[in-house]
């Protein structure tokens, strides 16, 4: 619509002359509307992720609202798989752009992740016509493609945060402390908490004996073990994780004590002042409990009469971390070293 045309609108409109053809365009009105070329833009066209991360990609059409259809190369062709509304709600009154951060790792393939791979993916909308502006005008945007995206997904490594070897004892119809799983990708600073679709590939490889958990979590308690168990954790690799088989861990009940620890705060930051964990041991053995955060040692804290303590370092690595405690008494006690609990603490940057 010309300016000359709006200002006739808005004369009319001020003398009460305006009718319904006016308020709602007609063909006419819709006839004589501008032709815009239509367009697609994306913010980048390479992204490099594990397939848990998000894969995110700012997508850019013109006008305040398009339907956008999402299309993977498949097979020789492109593929639909999903469509989106882009929307801005913030209207002006002439809106020219409107643009969404979508996901492409969940929304290009049916909410799910991808598996380790490459894939090209690209947007598109189609020939539409909508009104544009307060004063009616008609317009048509033509069909568009954006520029491909290509998106490469990493496989997982596996890795068994927490995992002890050696011989431990418990106590007749305890529970082994719980050991938390997880799962680290190249180049990912912090490893990233086994899903259900790698927990599902789960085995336990051990003494039928043995009663063992519920292997569909990713918190592991061997639960009222009455008698000897060598245990493993096979992880069977797929398209998301590679495989992999902890060492051997062989429980023994036994005279073990009661371990127990706590932090004086659930998260510190990196370089400030850090936080001190304190272990409590049943019957006031006395020993060396060694804290690990996954297989790296954190440090050790000497227990006398049951109690002790040590201050984390204001250098542990940024990130989540899982604190295990294992206990060895004093040589020539009559108990035996033992798996205590782990705890999860979190580094934050500064």
């Amino acid at each position: 619509m010309t300016r000359l045309r709006r200002a006739l609108v808005a004369i009319i409109t001020s003398l009460g002359l305006v009718g319904a053809a006016i308020v709602a365009p007609s063909a006419a009105i819709a006839a004589d509307g501008d032709v815009i070329e239509g367009r697609v833009t994306v913010s980048h066209t390479s992204i490099t992720v594990n397939p848990y991360a998000e894969a995110p990609v700012t997508v850019k059409v013109p006008g305040c609202g398009r339907d956008v259809y999402v299309e993977l190369w498949d097979e020789g062709k492109w593929r639909e798989k999903s469509s989106l509304f882009l929307y801005d709600p913030a209207t002006s009154d002439e809106c020219l752009t409107t643009s969404e951060a979508v996901d492409l790792n969940e929304i290009a393939n049916d909410y799910t992740a991808f598996p380790a791979g490459t894939y090209k993916i690209r947007f598109r909308t189609d020939s539409e016509s909508d009104y544009y502006g307060p004063e009616y005008d008609y317009v048509t945007y033509t069909k568009a493609y954006s520029p491909t995206v290509t998106l490469k997904v990493r496989k997982g490594k596996t890795s068994f945060s927490g995992w002890p070897t050696g011989t431990w004892y418990v106590k007749k119809g305890a529970d082994m402390k719980p050991l938390k799983i997880r799962v680290g990708w190249p180049g990912v600073d912090n490893p990233v908490e086994l899903q259900e679709r790698v927990s599902k590939r789960w085995e336990w490889v051990g003494d039928k004996y043995a009663t063992y958990p519920d292997v569909m979590t990713s918190t592991i308690t061997a639960q009222s073990l009455y008698t000897s168990a060598t245990l493993r954790l096979k992880v069977v690799g797929d398209g998301y994780v590679t495989g992999g088989v902890t060492e051997p861990l062989t429980l023994k009940v036994g005279n073990a004590p009661d371990v127990k620890a706590s932090v004086s705060k659930s998260s510190q930051v990196y370089g400030k002042a850090p936080a001190k964990l304190t272990v409590s041991v049943s019957s006031r053995v006395s020993g060396t409990a060694t804290v690990y955060s996954g297989s790296t040692k954190v440090g050790t804290a000497k227990i006398t009469k049951g109690k002790g303590s040590l201050t984390l370092s204001k250098k542990l690595k940024v990130g989540s971390h899982s604190l295990s405690v294992r206990f060895t008494p004093s040589k020539g006690s009559t108990f035996k070293r033992t798996l205590g609990p782990t705890i999860s603490f979190t580094v934050k940057a500064k």
